[in-house]
């Protein structure tokens, strides 16, 4: 039996992680030069923010977030603020390790599942066809802030909602589908006791809630924009 006492907190050790201060998005061709595409946040049993990023990139470097609830959900913000989410335990010393520029973590105090500490990134893989792709709540998000700039120009400013509008609608298609293909993949992970049942409700519930939240705010543009036409 370990008696060892299981301290408030949670250990970050960032490993050789790449140079995120300037990227390409694959999908606009918006190039990105802010300094917080390295970032990993968590919000703590008490419902405080806990924040890591830095303007220089580490080579290796240490960070203790305290908490006293029993998990911890971290989000790893990289290349053009995408991001993956983590669910850690307190009292865990977290690796984090990049593959051509993606976090994988890795517990070091304890035996953990690879699927189910990396389930966003295994998730992605089996959703996106292409690597560099986003997902559909990914390009919900990330594509019409930044596609609509080249339109800015032309002054029209009927001919820019519209644009933002067909990107809304297309990606909300797309996380539709990728919703169903989750639950499936989800529901097949139990299946092979890869991941257990709660976890799997946790994966799904958190992409649903963020379907029906885009989806909410692309009905609200089109009744804000286009309610008269």
């Amino acid at each position: 039996m370990d008696d060892r006492k299981v301290l408030d907190q949670v250990v970050l050790i960032i490993d050789k992680c790449p140079n995120y201060s300037q990227y390409q998005n694959p999908t606009t061709g918006v190039y990105s030069s802010r300094a917080d595409d390295f970032e990993i946040t968590a919000i703590n049993s008490d419902l405080r923010n806990l924040t890591y990023k830095t303007n220089k990139i580490p080579t290796r470097d240490t960070v203790v977030f305290d908490t006293k609830g029993e998990t911890l959900e971290l989000d790893h913000i990289y290349k053009f603020h995408r991001y993956l989410s983590f669910l850690v335990q307190k009292g865990d010393t977290v690796l984090f390790t990049y593959d051509q520029g993606f976090p994988k973590a890795t517990i070091l105090n304890r035996e953990v599942s690879n699927v189910e500490l990396n389930y966003e990134a295994i998730r992605n893989d089996y959703l996106v066809a292409e690597e560099e792709d986003f997902d559909g709540n990914s390009k919900f998000n990330i594509s019409p802030v930044s596609s609509v700039k080249g339109y800015l120009t032309l002054r029209d400013r009927s001919k820019t909602k519209q644009i933002r509008a067909e990107i809304y609608e297309s990606a909300l298609m797309e996380a539709k589908i990728e919703l169903e293909k989750e639950k499936w993949f989800l529901d097949s992970l139990v299946n092979r006791k890869l991941i257990d049942k709660e976890t799997r409700s946790y994966y799904f519930n958190k992409s649903n809630y963020l379907y029906k939240f885009n989806e909410f705010i692309f009905n609200q543009y089109v009744n804000e924009n286009f309610e008269s036409s």
